[in-house]
Formats: structure tokens, C-alpha cells, sequence
């Protein structure tokens, strides 16, 4: 079997040797131990100034000498641009140095050597222990478990093995574990792992191993173009190398069982190569294919969202891809070729913080891909308060630093020095102050704006204490108040808090080093259905508060039992109240809750919850209502039998079925994992499910991928009494029938679409070509299956296959209806003719994007399309800037959609008329987004009022980080925005 997925290669461009030479260089220099004792005899050579080398000839010296008696060397260097110069000796570290012969040969060039050790060794056949003579040995490497610091020290080496068998590495670093292969025809390739300062490797081989052979090729090249490409086949911890013959091809020999990554590694900058996965032996002797590609790209514009206009410099990042936004605020990031998550990365160590990111819906296809472009990042700019902190030497501790905001979380560091810079993300107030031991500052308020730089001096003196007690009225108990906090005066510019404190049991309680000045104390019980507050000011030195009395409430206790009487931990118990919002609850380990100082007489209504148990309900709790017993009911249990080895590990899904509802294909059946449980073979689990509907149970084998289906069944969520399903390997099925083109083949594939996405759409599909207008395939998983026909004039496909598992199942394939979808592209109501108008899948990235250009008329013409959603966009370069305009359109099996009107006219001021229910301030950030074409622009604020250039359509309206609203600018040029429903 063959897995697919894709990877990322950006390798260094090789630096070649053998170009035109503009002058040689010449390098003298001193070779000598740790110790600064020349090495006499130690060996000197130039190559490539490289990350990694790859293969032998990578190492081939350009230039090579050794040191004479004293330690000294001369060497030519036939290049001006950065060289390495590697080095070794007897008993002497290889040790690689960067060199710029431009530089260097002006300088006697210090090169140190650590201690190194030799090692060596003899290959031999293992059944007959005859030598093995010629086996390529290398590259010897740092160890797969070597610190990357480390491995970095390991210059890599080959060899090759003498007649005797025997072979030797030079300069190895003895306190490094390495590791490197062996490979001779007609043996398994040895791994060999040496430990650290192991000096001696003798490799039995073993006859036989398997092949992978292949080519690489890219849709805009012809295999040839891609001789001498590096392919690497990676497994069982260790990389196998070749190069690409002449026509693009390359054979793997000599592999051992197991489970391999092959890729090529593209020389020629940064691209993206396919991956396959290949295991063996099950894929011996395969032929497989790798694409390479410039990929996709994506491409926006970061906004600060305070001022909505373009931030400069924001490092932007997905996976191992970075970049940085143009004065403009324009990025583009990439490449990519394997589709995953627009989970954009803005670190906010560089200056900036990501607030929103608004995905646009406009793509363009490229060399097979789709780019995405018109992504929105909206970002805050950083203010940095610069702390200074005066009598800084009274501490011999470091300054517990906080910074309060009416809007955000504290933010807290610690100052080992005088002076502390703390970025903020905000324009607004904020509390400032530190504590070290006995001393304190005070609170000093600061206000942000615009500025980047904000100095906030403060003084070191001695802190505030605070105590005081608690009385509890109408009860004995005194731990009723669990909780007191210490926050800003309300009055102030920040209200987070400060500090919180417990009481102890007779009810007092005490702050010990706070900041001086006017605060407000907070307390809460233990259950925070209450809070008072008293405001309380604070000087250097003791303070003892006034006493705080606290009214008892009512009270509820009680435990959650199964039927048997058993208690149900970490339950979650919901407290729905008349006069505040829900209040949450779990149960301890014993099944018991508890709330207490609750203001009402009657709970409207309380709700467990617990996995496995159907959720209890109750109205209208009398209170107060101690010792009560809530007794949860278990859900009909699922059991889930994997028949299977003991040895083998399992992921096992439960998934719901139901219609996928957008696309060509919008009535298929598609599995929505509900549930996910790790087992081994032969191990049984049970799970209750709360829902309703139809299920299939998925495993999927987390070796090597195999999926094993169950049969579709009914499940009543809470009313449900219990099933048993037994999953088996064996229980394979097939589906076959007609293609309805009898005179041409027609290639069929099976989607098994019962398989959630994150088991691995891969081993869901499976494909075969008809012979006679007939096609059968066999081995299949149980599940729901959409087949699908594609030949030179044939179309068809069939929806909701079921297969139980075992069964076959003969279905013949009905055509795909074809629509066409028509349109016109205008400007100011005037038709344009010879623009580019472009089609894309909304719903299938595989879809490559269709072309046309528009007639005399403006109009265009998208023949032969199946039912689906579509993304249409075209553009027109004015002279002060390119216009865009698209266009969503669902295409309904059966139906012709209506005429599309592309409309390329510059969007017109337009001043709009606000709905007052919002309440928009005239300073506040408007930012407005096109409902079809998802096009952003951002409304200014003019002595008219809200103004925004915008196109006769529908718009998102958001203010910050928030949709706020709906527009509409009509044909005439009128703008309307209304609060969102």
C-alpha cells in the first residue's frame, strides 16, 4: 500500500567549484590541538560551504594539503565566495570552518582541533561470514538522538570497504553517538548505531532487501528536467540517498521491511516536492511518482486595528514559512503544497499581536495549486512602558513587576535591575506598581496612546499591610467567605486585581506587602454566587480594616449517585437561577456538591452531567435543600470489539452520518467523528452515546493505516439500551456494475466517505479502470461509497453506495447532469469585452481553475460544469489601481442558475446612514466587507459623517474586533448600516 501526503524541501543552493575562475586565492594558516600545540600532518581540504551534505561527491575537496612539522599549511582556493575549509588529524577531531577566500587570504588562518578518535570495522555476509569488498559506508552522522547543537559539531564522512572487508572513519568525535549505513547489490542496507567513543563496527549483511523505483516530474516539466535531483527515501532512522538518472528516474535497492518517506530534494531554491510513503514488503518492486512544484502561495495585508491603516513590518508565519508585511501592509507567504489550517502566527516578541484573522474567499490557481489571496490580519502595534525603578538598591530580591488593565489580564515580570521594559497592546489606562519583600511602589497610573514609548518612573518604599475579620450573620460557621481580593478604586483607571487572600478559620484575614493608596476589597464565598465590595485606602506600614459583616444565604448540598447507589465524580452540576446566570459546579471524588449564600428561595431548575450517563433534569429546587440525591441514569453502552492481534494498536472513531449538504454532492453520507478512543487488538471498549441518529464504528490500524468499517446502525442517544460491535479485517466486501460508456474506459473511483478526515482520507479512496463498460473492486472496507466515473466523454457517478461489511453490492453509474453557467462583465453598465474571468470549486481544492475571456458583449460562457459551488472573479487595471470584482453561484443538479453580472466600476464615496441603536462613536475604526466578493475597505470618518468607497452591494460592517452590523449601498449611491439581528 502507498500513503500520499506532501512535505515541505528548501534546501541551500550548492556552491559550485568548477565555474569560470575569477582569481585564486591563497589560504596559509596554523593547524593546532585544544591545547594550542601545532598538529603536524593533519589533513587540510576545501568544499562546499554547506548546511548538509547530501552525498560523496558533495565532500569531493577542490583543494587539499597537509600541515608540515609545524603544524603550518598553504592551500589555493579557486573561488571568491564562502568556502569551508575541513580539517583532522591523528587522534584529532574533523572540524569544519567558513571561509571568505576574499578575507582570509590576507590573514594566517587559526584552525583548533579537539581531540577525535578512528573507527573501524569489517562487513561481512552474515550466513557465510565471508568479507564483503566495495560496500559504500557513510555518511557517518551525529546520532538521531544528538542535541542539534551537538550534531552540528559532525562533519559527515564515507568510505568504502577493502578487499579484506575492512574500513575505517578518521577524526570521529568521541563524545558523540553516531550512526551511518552500508550498501552493497544484493544485500539489505545495514544501519548501523555507534555509541559514544566506540571505536570498533563489524556489520553482518544480509542477502536480499526490496526496491522502490520511480520518477520525478512537475505539470509545467518533463521528467529529464528534473536528472541529478536528489531523492531520499527516510526510515527505520536512517536516510538512503540517490540521485535522478538522466530521464528523471531513480531506483531504491536493498531496503528493509518496514515503512519509508520518499521525496526529492529540489536544488534550485525554495519548492515544494511530493512525499510518498511506501511499506515494505507490501510495496516491493513499486513504481511511484513524485511531483514537484512552485506550490501555492498566500498572500493579504496586515491592518492595525486602531487605526485601520496598513502595518509595516509584522513577521508573519505558518508551519516553517515566515515573512514580513510591506509598507503597504502586504505579505506574501509561502510556498505550500500541502492544504492545511490559515492559522497565520504574528509573535508578538517582533512588535505586533494578532487580534482577528478574516480569511477571503479569492483564489487563483498556479502550477496546480490554488493561491489564497486577500487574507486580513488584524493586528495591535506594541507600546513599550519603560520602568524605572528609583531606590532599587534598598532590595536584595528581585521586583515582583505588575501592570493592570481595565481590559486585559495583569501582566506580570520580574525586574533584576533598575530599569524593565513591558510591551502593552492597547491605548488606554493602565496600573502600574512593583513589590520586593517588605517594599513596594505605589500605583502609578498611566494613560497610552499613540506613543511607542512610555517612561513610568516609581519608588521603592515600604509596602502596606492589611488585616482585618469577617463576621458571618444568621449562621455559626466562619468559613463560609472563601475568598477576598485586593483591586483598584474603581475611580482610578484600572479596576484588575491585585491580590487574593482565604480566611483563616475564625474568620480573619491579611495582606501582607501591598502598594499605598485607594482600593477597593472584594469579597466573594466559596461558591461566588456573592460579592460585596468596600472601599478601603491604604499607607505605608500596618493598616486594620473595619470588620465586614456577611449575611448567610440559602444553601445547597447534596451528592450525584448512579442506580446502584454509587457516587459520580467530577459530575458537572448546573444551578440555573431567577436572578443571575447559571452557576457551575463538580462533584469531588465522593459524588458531593455544594453551593452556598444563594440569594433565591426556589432554583428554577438543576441539570447534571456526567460521560456515559443520560443528563438529569429537575424544576423548580425548593431551598434551602441539603443532603440531596440526584440520581443519574446510564446510558445505553456501545461496546466496540477490535478483532485483531494484541500486538497491533488501533484509533477507534464512532462517527455520525449525515448528508455533507454543499457541493456536487451535497445528499452523500459523510462520517463526523463524535468520539476517538486509543485500543489494542482484541481489547473491547464501551462508550455511551448521548445523541441521536445513525453511526458507523471506524478503526484505523495506527501502523500502517489499515481501515477497518463496521455496519450502519441506529442509535437512540438517551433512550438507547445497549449494542456490541465486532470489527474484523476479514469483512471485506466489493461493489461493481456498469459505466454506461461500453466503447471506452472509463476510470471509477470509490470514495468511502463513512471515513472522518482525520483518519486519513488516503486509505478511503480507491480507483480502477472499466473494461467492456463493466467495473469491479474488490477488498473493500464496509462503509458509504460515492462513485464516481471520469472518461474522455463520460461523466457519471452514484451516491450513497452502502456496503455492509462481506457484502457485494452492484450499482451502475448514472450521468453527472451538466449545466452552464453565463455571464456578463460591465463597467459603469457598459459591457467589457477581452476580460479574463476565472471559475473555481468552492468546495473542491483539487478543482483546476477554468479560464475564459469575455466577447464583444462583455458576456462569457462556462459550459459542462456538474452541481456544485462556484467562486467567479475577474479584475481590470485602472489607471490608479486594479479592480475586482466576483461572484458565489450554486449550481442545483437540473437547474440553470441565472445570468452572472460582474460589475468592474470604481466603487464611489458614499456616505451612510448609521442606525442609532449602535451607538458608534466618530473616532471608532469601520471596517466594511463585500457579502460576494469578500473584498475588504475601510470607512473613514469626515465632517459628513461615515464614508467609505463602496460598490452598490451588501456588507459586513465591523468596528475592532467585531461584526457590529449589516450595510447596503443601493444603485444610486446610498448607504444604509443597520445593528446585526
Amino acid at each position: 500500500m502507498i500513503i500520499r501526503y506532501i512535505a515541505l524541501s528548501a534546501l541551500l543552493l550548492a556552491l559550485g567549484l568548477n565555474g569560470a575562475l575569477a582569481q585564486q586565492a591563497t589560504l596559509t594558516g596554523l593547524v593546532t590541538d585544544s591545547k594550542k600545540v601545532p598538529v603536524a600532518g593533519a589533513h587540510v581540504i576545501v568544499v562546499p560551504d554547506q548546511s548538509r551534505y547530501w552525498t560523496p561527491s558533495e565532500m569531493e575537496p577542490a583543494e587539499k594539503t597537509q600541515t608540515n612539522s609545524k603544524g603550518e599549511f598553504s592551500i589555493d582556493v579557486s573561488s571568491t565566495s564562502p568556502v569551508a575549509l575541513v580539517a583532522w588529524g591523528a587522534a584529532h577531531r574533523m572540524t569544519k570552518y567558513a571561509i571568505n577566500p576574499a578575507t582570509a587570504k590576507s590573514v594566517k588562518i587559526g584552525l583548533a582541533l579537539e581531540p577525535g578518535i578512528a573507527v573501524k570495522g569489517k562487513i561481512t555476509d552474515r550466513a557465510t561470514n565471508a568479507p564483503i569488498a566495495g560496500a559504500n559506508i557513510g555518511p557517518l552522522v551525529a546520532g538521531i538522538d544528538t542535541q542539534t547543537q551537538r550534531a552540528l559539531r559532525v562533519v559527515p564522512q564515507w568510505t568504502t570497504s577493502d578487499q579484506n572487508g575492512s574500513f575505517s572513519f578518521e577524526g570521529v568525535a568521541p563524545d558523540i553517538a553516531h550512526r551511518f549505513i552500508v550498501q552493497v547489490e544484493g544485500y539489505v542496507i545495514g544501519n548501523v548505531e555507534l555509541s559514544e567513543g566506540q571505536a570498533t563496527a563489524n556489520v553482518p549483511m544480509d542477502k536480499g532487501g526490496f526496491s522502490v523505483g520511480g520518477e520525478v516530474y512537475s505539470k509545467g516539466s518533463r521528467p529529464a528536467a528534473f536528472a541529478g535531483t536528489i531523492v531520499r527515501a527516510n526510515g527505520n532512522g536512517f536516510d538512503v540517498v540517490r540521485r535522478a538518472g538522466p530521464a528523471g528516474q531513480f531506483q531504491f535497492d536493498g531496503l528493509p521491511g518496514g515503512t519509508f518517506s520518499v521525496e526529492p530534494l529540489i536544488m534550485d531554491g525554495e519548492r515544494s516536492a511530493e512525499v510518498e510513503v511506501v511499506e515494505m514488503p507490501d510495496d516491493n518492486k513499486t513504481s511511484i511518482s513524485l511531483e514537484v512544484s512552485a506550490g501555492y502561495y498566500i498572500r493579504g495585508s496586515a491592518i492595525d486595528v486602531e487605526t485601520s491603516a496598513p502595518a509595516n513590518q509584522v513577521s508573519i508565519g505558518l508551519d516553517d514559512r515566515w515573512t514580513t508585511s510591506s509598507t503597504d501592509g502586504s505579505f506574501v507567504l509561502g510556498p505550500f503544497y500541502q492544504a492545511r489550517q490559515l492559522a497565520l502566527a504574528v509573535p508578538e516578541s517582533d512588535g505586533w499581536r494578532l487580534d482577528e484573522l478574516v480569511a477571503a474567499n479569492e483564489y487563483n490557481a498556479t502550477d496546480g495549486f490554488t493561491d489564497v489571496n486577500g487574507v486580513i490580519l488584524r493586528v495591535r502595534r506594541q507600546r513599550l512602558l519603560e520602568i524605572q525603578l528609583d531606590n532599587f538598591g534598598a532590595t536584595t530580591q528581585p521586583v515582583s513587576m505588575t501592570v493592570l488593565s481595565d481590559s486585559e489580564e495583569a501582566i506580570r515580570r520580574l525586574a533584576t535591575s533598575a530599569t524593565l521594559t513591558i510591551p502593552v497592546y492597547r491605548a488606554g489606562s493602565y496600573g502600574v506598581y512593583g513589590i520586593s519583600g517588605g517594599l513596594a511602589t505605589g500605583v502609578e497610573k498611566v494613560s497610552v496612546t499613540d506613543q511607542t514609548s512610555i517612561p513610568v518612573a516609581l519608588k521603592l518604599e515600604q509596602a502596606a499591610s492589611a488585616s482585618g475579620r469577617v463576621t458571618l450573620v444568621n449562621t455559626d460557621e466562619t468559613t463560609r467567605v472563601r475568598g477576598f481580593t485586593l483591586g483598584m478604586d474603581p475611580s482610578g483607571t484600572a479596576a484588575s486585581l491585585f491580590s487574593g487572600v482565604s480566611p483563616r478559620p475564625d474568620g480573619t484575614y491579611t495582606f501582607p506587602a501591598m502598594p499605598t493608596g485607594d482600593f477597593i476589597l472584594s469579597v466573594t464565598n466559596g461558591s461566588r454566587t456573592r460579592t460585596t465590595t468596600h472601599p478601603v485606602s491604604l499607607s505605608a506600614g500596618s493598616n486594620t480594616l473595619p470588620d465586614i459583616q456577611w449575611e448567610a444565604g440559602n444553601r445547597i448540598s447534596g451528592k450525584v449517585l448512579n442506580p446502584q447507589g454509587a457516587p459520580i465524580p467530577f459530575a458537572r452540576v448546573t444551578l440555573f437561577q431567577s436572578d443571575g446566570g447559571p452557576l457551575q459546579l463538580e462533584t469531588d471524588e465522593t459524588g458531593k456538591f455544594q453551593a452556598e449564600d444563594l440569594t433565591a428561595n426556589v432554583l428554577p431548575g438543576i441539570v447534571a452531567e456526567a460521560a456515559s450517563f443520560a443528563n438529569y433534569r429537575e424544576q423548580n429546587v425548593q431551598l434551602p435543600a441539603d443532603e440531596k440525591i440526584l440520581t443519574m441514569q446510564p446510558l445505553g453502552k456501545l461496546v466496540i470489539l477490535v478483532e485483531a492481534s494484541p500486538s497491533t494498536a488501533w484509533n477507534v472513531h464512532v462517527v455520525r452520518m449525515s448528508p455533507w449538504g454543499i457541493g456536487a454532492y451535497a445528499d452523500q453520507l459523510m462520517g463526523h467523528s463524535i468520539f476517538t478512543r486509543e485500543v489494542t487488538g482484541g481489547e473491547s471498549l464501551e462508550t455511551g452515546i448521548g445523541e441521536e441518529g445513525k453511526f458507523r464504528v471506524v478503526a484505523v490500524n495506527a501502523t500502517n493505516g489499515a481501515i477497518i468499517v463496521s455496519e450502519s446502525f441506529d442509535w437512540a442517544g438517551e433512550r438507547a439500551t445497549g449494542k456490541t460491535i465486532s470489527l474484523s479485517s476479514t469483512a471485506t466486501g466489493s461493489i461493481s456494475g456498469a459505466t454506461g460508456a461500453e466503447n471506452q474506459p472509463v476510470v471509477v473511483t470509490l470514495v468511502n466517505t463513512a471515513v472522518p478526515e482525520s483518519a486519513g482520507r488516503d486509505k478511503a479512496e480507491f480507483q480502477a479502470t472499466s473494461s467492456n463498460g463493466k467495473y469491479s473492486m474488490t477488498g473493500l472496507p464496509a462503509g458509504n461509497y460515492l462513485v464516481m466515473g471520469a472518461g474522455e466523454a463520460t461523466s457519471s457517478y452514484a451516491l450513497n453506495v452502502e456496503l455492509a461489511p462481506g457484502q457485494s453490492v452492484t450499482v451502475d453509474l448514472a450521468a453527472v447532469p451538466m449545466a452552464s453557467l453565463s455571464g456578463i462583465v460591465e463597467i459603469a453598465g457598459e459591457p467589457v469585452p477581452g476580460a479574463a474571468v476565472q471559475l473555481l470549486s468552492e468546495t473542491d481544492s483539487s478543482y483546476e481553475q477554468r479560464n475564459e475571456t469575455t466577447g464583444p458583449n462583455g458576456g462569457f460562457l462556462f459550459e459542462g460544469l456538474t452541481p456544485d459551488s462556484y467562486s467567479i472573479s475577474t479584475e481590470f487595471n485602472s489607471e490608479n489601481d486594479t479592480i475586482k470584482a466576483a461572484a458565489s453561484v450554486a449550481i442545483k443538479a437540473g437547474e440553470e442558475p441565472a445570468t452572472i453580472r460582474l460589475d468592474l466600476t470604481p466603487p464611489q464615496p458614499v456616505i451612510f446612514t448609521i442606525d442609532p441603536a449602535l451607538n458608534l462613536q466618530s473616532d471608532s475604526p469601520i471596517i466594511m466587507m463585500n457579502r460576494q466578493s469578500r473584498q475588504t475597505t475601510s470607512a473613514r470618518w469626515t465632517a459628513e459623517g461615515l464614508e467609505a468607497d463602496a460598490a452598490p452591494g451588501q456588507y459586513e460592517v465591523w468596528s475592532g474586533d467585531s461584526v457590529i452590523g449589516n450595510a447596503e449601498v443601493t444603485s444610486e449611491g446610498k448607504g444604509f448600516i443597520r445593528a446585526s439581528e
